[in-house]
């Protein structure tokens, strides 16, 4: 329960951050317009409102794979309009050495900004080469770590003290300005189906498994309705069985099967016909109207969210040294030592341990401090900036791949 808890909170936060960077990038477009911020996130809620249409792991890779584009044409844009300015560029105003009351928050929101394993398990099991997931994974990180540091090493010695949350922000070409935000906006828009449908999945499983009858449970089996899904055609659907009674077959995990909590919804109702057209993704259609409710619902609490919790980046700071660090650090290593305990060598164990330790320094002294800066913030207590920590800078000012990076708008470092 703690972990799925867990999960749902990291989930959902992520939604919610690109919410308000949508908005917020409406706000840098058109900063003298008659709309609010609050009416921007109402505006991006509603474009985002279709989300919960999303039934298939292919469509949602293609969006990110759109949003990946978008997301490498923004760097290359803002690295070469950086590179135009490298007469004004200040190395000294880099501060190696962060404040142990500064590194600890950052820590937290860099820990956040990696908890791409929450996603993972979807993606793993959707892949086709599932070999070659290793490497992926070692790559991806590697190239996304790097451009972290490049990216917010250049703005901070282009604009130095000055440098703003939102680098775009610094950018005095208007035009460029108003491409770049836009592109901001578009790629924050793109971000967002990928925690939603993760987090759909995960709680439509939670909930589904008090809700579906156990296997083999025949007081319950009229409640089911016949499928057989066992064979494809060529023509991409899995051919249908005229055959009456028969029980239904359970869609192989690579197949992204439908939510157990959707499925619920479907046999109560009906909607499940004994000859359904199902496509290689395993989606029963149509979606019964209490499960499209529940997929709305979840798009409507990010929206509340969003525009009700003051102070939000501080707020996922104090909830992200908590959630990020158990799960990103603290738990794989402790279930990998559960696990396999057996099977692993002692320089394997000391290294999980090692992992362990750090998480749990993290958590603590990120939950502490992060609340110190919201206690600060929310008293109107003004901050001393005697520099930019590079680790802060790195997460905080211009990293567009991971959701906290683009969205520290209301924390100055």
């Amino acid at each position: 329960v703690i972990l799925t808890s867990a999960q749902m909170i990291e989930l959902l936060m992520t939604c919610i951050l690109y919410i308000i960077l949508s908005g917020e990038m409406l706000i840098g477009c058109f900063p003298n317009g008659p709309i609010n911020l609050t009416g921007y996130i109402t505006l991006s809620s509603a474009i985002l409102a279709p989300c919960a249409l999303l039934r298939s792991v292919r469509t949602v890779s293609w969006l990110s794979f759109y949003n990946t584009i978008t997301h490498i044409v923004i760097n290359i844009m803002v690295i070469v309009y950086c590179f135009t300015m490298w007469s004004k560029w200040n190395t000294k105003v880099v501060n190696f050495q962060p404040s142990f009351s500064t590194f600890p928050i950052a820590m937290g929101i860099i820990v956040f900004s990696y908890t791409s394993q929450i996603f993972l398990p979807t993606l793993e099991k959707s892949m086709v080469d599932r070999d070659k997931f290793k490497c992926m994974l070692f790559w991806t990180h590697s190239a996304a770590a790097i451009c972290k540091v490049a990216f917010g090493y250049i703005g901070a010695v282009t604009y130095g003290s000055d440098t703003d949350q939102v680098i775009t922000n610094n950018i005095e070409a208007q035009n460029l300005k108003l491409v770049l935000n836009f592109a901001l906006f578009v790629k924050a828009m793109l971000s967002f189906p990928l925690p939603y449908f993760a987090a759909v999945e995960l709680m439509e499983n939670e909930l589904g498994k008090y809700l579906l009858p156990a296997k083999g449970d025949s007081s319950q089996q009229q409640n089911w309705t016949a499928v057989d899904v066992a064979t494809v055609d060529q023509v991409g659907y899995y051919q249908e069985n005229d055959a009456e009674g028969i029980a239904p077959v359970e869609i192989a995990p690579s197949e992204s099967e439908e939510g157990c909590f959707t499925k619920w919804f479907m046999l109560k109702s009906k909607k499940i016909k004994t000859r359904p057209r199902v496509n290689l993704d395993g989606n029963l259609k149509p979606l019964p109207w209490q499960a499209l409710s529940f997929r709305f619902l979840l798009v409507f609490v990010t929206f509340v969210l969003a525009v009700t919790v003051p102070h939000f980046a501080i707020l996922m700071a104090l909830i992200g040294s908590f959630t990020g660090t158990m799960l990103s650090l603290v738990w794989p290593a402790y279930f990998h030592l559960k696990i396999k305990a057996e099977k692993l060598n002692m320089r394997r164990k000391i290294q999980d341990y090692l992992v362990i330790l750090m998480g749990l320094f993290s958590c603590v002294s990120g939950v502490y401090f992060s609340t110190l800066e919201l206690n600060r913030v929310m008293h109107g207590v003004p901050q001393n900036r005697t520099g930019i920590p590079i680790l802060i800078v790195n997460e905080t000012n211009s990293c567009f791949g991971a959701p906290c990076d683009q969205l520290m708008v209301n924390m100055k470092t």
